[in-house]
């Protein structure tokens, strides 16, 4: 997978540039100008694909590496790994951290569980353009455990679908746009 995805990567760019290219030298109102945009767009979502592809490979095969968490750090870490047409959607964020709250794991395996939680909060927020989407990230001990949740006002996950929704290429809606693999 992870050869594959690496593979893959090379072409997709060159498509994105060669519609980028192509954009230039149309004028602005040809209809070839909405063609390139729509490839670019299928490239991009090409690229997202395959960096999941990636990440699934990566963590199959991951040495873990055991450290303090910091749940700050890590929550701005995971935003900022996200692709940049989600990073620019008006978000309001909700962060709850219990003080003395202390976890040893893996912060890039962390890092990539909360920046697929937080993708998919913000990709099915509410589709009301009267609300503001909000998502609410809680971090609080529960014995030797530590529980994080993630809570959003979007249009939420028929519970029927609670068992499949760490099934690799499951789809809860109608309205993903993804291949089911955040």
């Amino acid at each position: 997978i992870y050869r594959a995805s690496h593979d893959f990567k090379g072409p997709v760019a060159t498509l994105t540039g060669l519609a980028q290219v192509a954009r230039m030298e149309c004028e602005e109102d040809s209809p070839a100008t909405e063609f390139l945009n729509k490839i670019e767009y299928t490239a991009q979502k090409m690229d997202m694909m395959l960096e999941k592809l990636h990440q699934v490979s990566y963590l199959i095969g991951k040495h873990l590496m055991y450290e303090v968490i910091d749940f700050e750090e890590i929550i701005e870490e995971a935003k900022n790994l996200l692709s940049p047409n989600l990073q620019n959607v008006d978000i309001e964020y909700n962060l709850e951290i219990d003080e003395g709250v202390r976890l040893i794991s893996d912060s890039e395996l962390l890092t990539i569980l909360l920046e697929n939680m937080i993708e998919n909060a913000i990709q099915y927020r509410t589709q009301d353009p009267n609300k503001k989407p909000v998502i609410h990230i809680r971090i609080k001990p529960e014995g030797d455990l530590v529980r994080i949740e993630v809570e959003d006002n979007g249009i939420g996950i028929p519970y029927l679908y609670f068992t499949k929704i760490y099934d690799m290429f499951f789809r809860g809606t109608e309205l993903a746009k993804g291949n089911g693999l955040g």
